[in-house]
Parts: structure tokens; sequence; C-alpha cells
């Protein structure tokens, strides 16, 4: 399954991650730096490496 993802703090970061599940895909798109987490609606979030680090 392609997986495509967009940071959702600065909206221009983009991946594709080919994963299988979405665990699989969590794991690959945090060894690239990416930060994954629920925000205060309990929806989850995105964030690229630069976008995680200003977080």
């Amino acid at each position: 399954m392609l997986w495509d993802i967009t940071c959702d703090r600065c909206s221009t970061e983009y991946v594709e991650i080919e994963a299988d599940s979405f665990i699989e895909a969590v794991q690959e798109l945090k060894s690239l730096g990416w930060s994954i987490f629920k925000n205060e609606d309990n929806e989850w979030t995105h964030t690229c490496l630069e976008c995680g680090i200003l977080r």
C-alpha cells in the first residue's frame, strides 16, 4: 500500500511510503526524522524533520 503523507505544519514537505500496515508506515516515517502524534483534537498529526524540531 502506498501512503502519501504531507507535513501538517508547513504543508510543503511530502513523502510517499510503501508499507503494508499503518505501523510499518509510522516506523518508516519516523526513520526519516518525521514526528507523528495526536493533537489536542485527538487527530493524528505528521510533521517533517524541520517542523518537528520547532515543535
